[in-house]
């Protein structure tokens, strides 16, 4: 058997470790190897690496030889005592491409290089890295043999590595490109399909009742099901007060009482009002006048009435019921008999003094009331309509009611201001919109004839009233009405399913009829080149327009 047969050429990758070089040496049949390594390779950079390559190559009594134009690498593989083949001739079946990789002899002059380590931590670190090296042969073995490369194996590839890479990759790309392309044409484009239809008008209200229902199947024909929903909401705030009193001296005086209407006594009871300058007085105590008398003098009779003393009192405090002397008037008496019997006073009253404090009105409770509630019933519904915003909610139908008013002063105290705290409970049942307009359509479409169809367009919108609202019995009633038009009856998914993937003509052609009037397709994107319509019919939106 010639030399070259006997010879075993095995190509190193620039980043093969020791490990895999190391297991196909071992799995190598022949006895001289020939080891083609590439300029920067891995396994080149450390002297440590190449000795313990040449130890397992002698275990297995095998003779290694190195081709290599890396001349960093030629020195450490002299230094180790490899063999160096100084051409490429050792391996003549190999592809002129391949020999570009390794690149032709260069003559530079070897590089000297310097170790820094002693012969000791060398050795240690030969042992470290050999026990490393037989674990992972011993990974390596349980997962799989390398793939061995022989002289037969060598000379059968005609494509060397890189190119076989670089082609698998523009397939791939290739590939990529077409299902991308693919993809375009099945999902990209759109369509939508206006179908003009002279339409009829059509209005419908309904009733519909929303309930809290404990089982679905217990509501009636125009019932949908609700949720009652609360929420309660406070608000505080102080206020100043605008009330005024006086709490001043009453004033006070001693007056006489006459007499002249009658002889009898007359009576005038406890707290009688006496009037002088439009100001009350009150008596403050019953009194009983004397009867008048008559006396005869220088021969004429007159009249001589009866009197007794009053003590009054200023109906309210203040320095302006200290009135002059002078005649004050009995409200209680009326007629010309007040003129006969009246109070009277010499002196001046005194006594009444003014001192004006602030004071919570009622018109200052109210107020703030009416302000505190008002806050608290917009906090609560808007809080109602923020927390459940899966379900539909009539504002208009919310109900609230102040449960709880604590202030902290009295009406009538004397306070400058005042701290009010009011909360408010509201109430509502909610709905889920597609239930409640599904329930609506339901309910219209049976009153919709037989050889029409109801096609609702995205503007007609279902109003809505409230009618009556029972949260004690949770229902809410209302009244909901639509103006919207009645076309020709049309099966709309029969025709998606009929126009996939037609041309836009054909798909005309198969749309229209005596129903129809005018059909207009736009396709998605504009620039589409098949011009046709989409292959998926869910990509295509058929609409009713109405003349």
């Amino acid at each position: 058997m010639s030399e070259k047969k006997e010879k075993e050429i095995i190509y190193l990758d620039v980043d093969e470790e020791l490990p895999s070089i190391v297991a196909k040496i071992k799995n190598s049949t022949q006895t001289q190897i020939v080891l083609v390594v590439p300029k920067g390779a891995l396994i080149l950079q450390s002297l440590i690496n190449l000795k313990l390559i040449k130890k397992n190559a002698d275990k297995e009594k095998k003779k290694i030889s190195f081709v290599t134009q890396d001349q960093v690498g030629k020195n450490l593989l002299i230094k180790t005592g490899y063999q160096i083949d100084n051409s490429v001739g050792v391996i003549k079946d190999k592809s002129s491409e391949n020999r570009e990789e390794f690149g032709a002899e260069e003559d530079v002059p070897l590089v000297t290089v310097h170790h820094f380590q002693s012969t000791n931590t060398e050795v240690a670190d030969e042992e470290e890295i050999e026990k490393k090296v037989e674990e992972e042969k011993k990974i390596k073995e349980i997962a799989g043999s390398y793939q061995e490369f022989n002289q037969k194996k060598v000379e059968a590839i005609k494509l060397p590595r890189k190119k076989f890479n670089l082609n698998f990759k523009k397939l791939a790309l290739i590939i990529l490109f077409i299902l991308l392309l693919f993809g375009i044409i099945i999902f990209g484009p759109s369509a939508t399909v206006s179908i003009s239809v002279i339409g009829e008008p059509f209005k419908q209200t309904e009733k519909i009742e929303i309930v809290e229902a404990t089982s679905k199947d217990s509501l009636t024909a125009n019932q949908v099901s609700g949720k009652i929903l609360t929420f309660e909401a406070k608000a505080q705030e102080d206020f100043q007060t605008t009330g005024k009193k006086n709490v001043g001296e009453k004033a006070k005086a001693t007056i006489m009482v006459y007499n002249s209407w009658s002889t009898e006594i007359q009576t005038v009871a406890k707290d009688s009002v006496f009037k002088k300058n439009d100001l009350e007085f009150i008596l403050l105590s019953d009194i009983s006048v004397p009867g008048a008398t008559l006396s005869l003098t220088e021969g004429k009779i007159s009249t001589v009435a009866g009197k007794t003393s009053a003590t009054i009192e200023a109906k309210e405090a203040g320095d302006n019921y200290n009135v002059s002397s002078g005649r004050f008037i009995i409200e209680s008496i009326s007629g010309e008999k007040r003129e006969k019997i009246y109070g009277e006073t010499d002196k001046s009253m005194t006594g009444g003094s003014t001192q004006e404090i602030k004071i919570i009105s009622q018109e200052d409770y109210n107020l703030a009331v009416e302000k505190l509630e008002n806050l608290a019933k917009e906090e609560a519904k808007n809080k109602l309509v923020e927390q459940n915003k899966e379900l539909q909610i009539f504002v208009d139908a919310i109900s609230t009611e102040t449960v709880d008013k604590k202030s902290s002063k009295n009406i009538g105290s004397e306070a400058e201001k005042f701290n009010l705290l009011v909360k408010v409970k509201a109430t509502v049942i909610g709905v889920d919109a597609n239930e409640y307009k599904n329930k609506f359509i339901e309910l219209i479409k049976k009153q919709v004839p037989e050889d029409k169809s109801l096609n609702l367009r995205e503007n007609d919108a279902i109003e809505i009233k409230i009618e009556t609202q029972d949260y004690a019995n949770k229902k809410l009633s209302t009244i909901s009405n639509i103006s919207t038009q009645l076309s020709p009856k049309l099966d709309l998914e029969k025709i998606k399913k009929e126009i996939v993937f037609k041309p836009e003509s054909i798909a005309e052609d198969m749309i229209k009829s005596d129903q129809v009037e005018k059909v207009i397709i736009d396709l998605k994107p504009a620039y589409n080149p098949i011009k046709k319509l989409p292959i998926i019919s869910s990509r295509i939106k058929v609409q009713i327009e109405y003349e």
